[in-house]
């Protein structure tokens, strides 16, 4: 599923825009929503308005998009994108949005973008998006959880620390969502050799007492 955000731009002198220069979104995994995005334009004259992506991080796996008026794009391309002119009194004319289908890999990504008026480069606007992707009911194992992860990072054998009353599942995905490992916890066994695991950065989730808990690993 997609969800796209759009984000309106403005030059001060010339767009009015809503809701701001900067879009935070939380989205569960596997949610799509559109956000609505109006422009107005009040000069007496038509202006002419260009973009460029300045930069972006996003998680291995996440599908992304970049659409304006009249283009959309897979991934973000680099590069200057010019928009038609935008004729006064114009409503809903002119739109930048961020497509983001996170699949099931948990994280978070920006995307930021420079826009201008072509004859006042020097005094555009900075657009950024951000996103945070969490699949609902997943709590993440901080320092101040029951449950203990160590070491991390982690060469051979993790050792998860609690309490156990019954066999609980844990499962260990890498950064495109695949699942790697499976396992079962319980009193006896609260260790999880993972030598035989590549390098890089995975995401380890417990099941326990009808929750799910997570925390990232890094492999080393």
């Amino acid at each position: 599923m997609f969800i796209v955000l759009g984000l309106a731009f403005c030059n001060a002198q010339t767009l009015t825009y809503t809701p701001g220069k900067t879009y935070s979104l939380n989205l569960a995994l596997g949610d799509a929503a559109t956000v609505p995005i109006q422009f107005e334009h009040n000069e007496p004259k038509k202006i002419n308005l260009t973009y460029t992506n300045v930069s972006y991080s996003f998680p291995a796996g996440w599908e992304i998009g970049v659409c304006d008026t009249y283009n959309c794009m897979a991934g973000v391309n680099p590069g200057n994108w010019e928009l038609d002119s935008l004729p006064p009194g114009s409503v809903n004319a002119f739109y930048i949005q961020l497509s983001v289908d996170p699949k099931n890999i948990i994280g978070a990504g920006f995307l930021k973008v420079y826009l201008w008026q072509n004859d006042q480069p020097n005094n555009g606007d900075t657009l950024i998006w951000r996103v945070n992707a969490q699949a609902v009911g997943v709590e993440e194992i901080s320092s101040n959880s029951t449950i203990k992860l160590f070491p991390n990072p982690v060469t051979d054998v993790l050792i998860i620390d609690n309490s156990f009353q019954e066999n609980t599942p844990v499962s260990l995905t890498d950064a495109l969502g695949r699942k790697v490992m499976t396992t079962i916890l319980s009193n006896n066994s609260n260790s999880i050799n993972l030598s035989s695991i590549e390098k890089g950065v995975y995401t380890l989730i417990i099941e326990s007492k009808g929750k799910q808990f997570y925390k990232r690993i890094v492999k080393e």
